[in-house]
Formats: C-alpha cells, sequence, structure tokens
C-alpha cells in the first residue's frame, strides 16, 4: 500500500495507528486461543454494522415518503463458536454505546 502522508508528523501518526492496529490484532489472536485451552474464558466480538435505509428507494421519490434507518448488530462468542445478530429500526432505539 503506497503512503499519501505528506508530512513527518502524519507519517508517525499513521505508523503509530498501524502499531495500535497490530497490538490489537495480537491482543484478539491470543483471546480467541485463550478460550480454547481455558474453558472458564469467555470472549466475544461485536459490530455495529452499517445502517440500512428501508425502503429503498430512487432519490426521486423521496420527497414522498421518508425512509426509517435500521440497524444491525452482530456478536460472535469466540468461547462457544456462536453467532448472533440483532435488528432493530430507529422507532425502538437509537444507535449508540447504549
Amino acid at each position: 500500500m503506497k503512503d499519501v502522508c505528506t508530512t513527518p508528523a502524519m507519517q508517525l501518526k499513521q505508523e503509530n495507528h498501524r502499531k495500535e492496529i497490530n497490538a490489537n490484532r495480537m491482543l484478539r489472536d491470543d483471546t480467541k486461543n485463550d478460550t480454547e485451552t481455558d474453558k472458564t474464558i469467555a470472549a466475544a466480538a461485536f459490530d455495529l454494522e452499517e445502517v440500512l435505509p428501508l425502503p429503498k428507494i430512487n432519490e426521486g421519490d423521496m420527497s414522498y415518503s421518508r425512509q426509517s434507518d435500521n440497524y444491525t448488530l452482530s456478536v460472535y462468542g469466540y468461547h462457544d463458536k456462536t453467532g448472533h445478530n440483532y435488528l432493530w429500526n430507529e422507532t425502538t432505539a437509537k444507535r449508540g454505546s447504549n
């Protein structure tokens, strides 16, 4: 991948970001391995995915109706190798950390 950073400060920031990504990946992999060897450890990965506007309509039709945002959350349990998906719309709850 070609670097697009032009200043030394930007290059340093990008390098630190890459180091942080690699450290997080190593932590994730170590945790996954720990859950396989020690059954008293439970670990999960969460991903709040892309917002899905429904219904899917053309821009020209937008003036006559309003789209509703729908949210999806995926959870994968490393300890028991199960995945769960949750779907809700904006009338049920807002998107956020709570």
